[in-house]
């Protein structure tokens, strides 16, 4: 393993690395400051660079360079060899990976998604159109950018439709993104190899789950489907197509990135086929590599990209616009629009009471006036409760309570049944806009008072023979 370079080395009299981004089975990437053109950018290393390693490194760059200007997609800016070590000099993505972004805050919701991948897909259609397969697409591989735009990287695998008729491609093999054909060396590639790595990082990205390793789901799938996850923000065709692009099989799937991009998107087939092929006729085709070629078209890159700047600020600034009219819009609606206090509108529903207590609405309003600045103020009234039990003009007198009112009670001898109201303190119908310092007084019936007559504390007297008979000397008299 050869030693990491220092910070400050300068390569190939132009590049000075700044530091290492990160390490893999080829060698070390490293960010550097290209000082042609005062832009970071990250650097390559093949760390054994055997012959074989600069054929591959040579056949990583050409791929890179030949799609500089799709979006979406990392692109070359040279190549060199230095005391026999290959370097590749890339594009530098700012940002994090979607593997690092959903680990660190969880998942990405599938409207936010689609929306950032569909660059990369319609890229994808136009590097598939020329026979390319990119075959290492994962949360690893895509960016996501300071500005929130998502970006493919790492060319490093790809290859062309031609190269397996004549000789077995390389085993590609990242478990659960890596469909069942990257898993044998005489497994038969295509665009839709593409299309289940594609799939399979979506579904990560929305669940939080690695796919199950595509050897294990030929003997036992098991992979929860997509549709079971609640709050994916996705449609039920959306899933349907993300779950077809996942199939085990090779010819289950879309057999085409357009064919799954028609399906996410809604857009006709004439659509892409054209955008496709102006794309390719216009930019890509029959572009030879060289050092010199990417150069020249380092100039014409970063102007394009700030005619592209330049253009979403004139968008943004067009789009604030309209928003900040559409907030004054509501602001003088809702001005106009006479507000309205829901508690005075809502009516008391009063259960049936006997006929000696009349039902009275409760709360009552005053008719809205058309005045545009003053509100129509509450109004409360105070019911009839006389005859109504204790406990019902309690429940009755609940709403009152919370709006202010104070409710009192006292208890009184009367004829009327006991727990019955017997007269209250506020006479019936009386309004009131503000009931805090409102008492109201019911007087409760205790029932008949009973009087009980004293027992004597002796016998009575016996009655003696000098005592007089009234009803045998009126007899004797008569």
């Amino acid at each position: 393993m050869s030693r990491e370079l220092l910070q400050g080395t300068k390569l190939n009299n132009r590049y000075i690395i700044e530091g290492t981004l990160g390490r893999g089975g080829f060698g070390v990437t490293y960010k550097a400051l290209d000082t042609l053109v005062d832009v970071p950018v990250a650097i390559k290393e093949y760390e054994n660079s055997t012959p074989k390693d600069q054929e591959v490194a040579k056949r990583e760059v050409k791929m890179a360079a030949r799609f500089y200007d799709l979006q979406g997609i990392t692109s070359a800016r040279d190549f060199f060899v230095v005391d026999s070590v290959c370097y590749i000099v890339m594009e530098y993505v700012e940002g994090i990976s979607i593997k690092n972004h959903v680990n660190l805050h969880g998942t990405i919701n599938g409207r936010v998604l689609l929306q950032k991948m569909k660059p990369i897909m319609e890229s994808l259609c136009i590097i598939h159109k020329e026979g390319v397969i990119h075959r290492d697409i994962s949360p690893d591989n895509i960016m996501i950018t300071k500005r929130g735009n998502l970006q493919l990287i790492d060319f490093g695998e790809a290859r062309n439709f031609e190269e397996q008729k004549k000789k077995s491609l390389t085993l590609v093999y990242k478990r659960g993104y890596a469909p069942v054909e990257q898993c044998r060396q005489q497994g038969k590639q295509g665009a839709y190899t593409d299309v289940y790595a594609l799939c399979a990082t979506i579904y990560f990205a929305l669940t939080g789950i690695v796919p199950d390793d595509a050897i294990e789901r030929m003997i036992a799938d098991h992979l929860k489907p997509l549709e079971e996850f609640c709050g994916t923000g996705l449609t039920d065709s959306e899933v349907r197509a993300i779950e077809k692009g996942l199939d085990v099989f090779p010819e289950n799937r879309f057999q085409s990135m357009e064919e799954l991009y028609e399906q996410l998107y809604e857009e006709s087939q004439d659509f892409i086929e054209k955008k496709t092929q102006k794309e390719v006729q216009g930019h890509t085709l029959n572009k030879r590599f060289n050092t010199a070629h990417v150069l020249s078209e380092i100039d014409d890159f970063y102007q394009g990209k700030e005619i592209k700047r330049k253009k979403k600020q004139r968008l943004g600034g067009f789009v604030l616009g309209i928003f900040i009219v559409l907030i004054i819009l509501v602001g003088i609606i809702w001005r106009i629009l006479p507000s309205e206090d829901k508690d005075a509108l809502e009516p008391i529903k009063l259960p049936e009471t006997s006929s000696s207590a009349s039902p009275t609405m409760e709360v009552s309003t005053s008719t809205p006036t058309s005045t545009i600045t003053a509100s129509p103020k509450p109004e409360y009234r105070i019911g009839n409760y006389t005859g109504l039990k204790e406990t019902t003009a309690k429940a009755r007198l609940k709403k009152l309570q919370k709006k202010g009112l104070t409710l009192r009670f006292r208890k009184r001898y009367s004829k009327v049944p006991k727990g019955r109201v017997i007269s209250q303190s506020i006479e019936s119908g009386t309004v009131y806009s503000d009931l805090s310092k409102k008492t109201l007084i019911l007087t409760v019936s205790e029932g008949n008072k009973v009087v009980q007559t004293p027992r004597p504390t002796s016998p009575p007297p016996k009655q003696t023979e000098d005592s007089i008979d009234f009803d045998s000397d009126l007899d004797k008299l008569s």
